[in-house]
């Protein structure tokens, strides 16, 4: 159950990012850093190392 529900807040993390980017047409270096940063609030807490959140 744990699993199932970090791969759910993962990946609706990172679809809402995605959507969100294509409709601001954004450069790609900065869809990668959008996307680390939403997977990282998404697993926050959950992480190895919590120190890089």
């Amino acid at each position: 159950m744990h699993a199932a529900t970090l791969t759910g807040a993962l990946v609706g993390a990172v679809d809402a990012v995605l959507n969100s980017v294509a409709a601001h047409d954004a450069a790609p270096e900065s869809v990668s850093a959008v996307v680390d940063e939403a997977a990282r609030i998404a697993l926050r807490g959950h992480l190895p190392d919590d120190r890089a959140c």
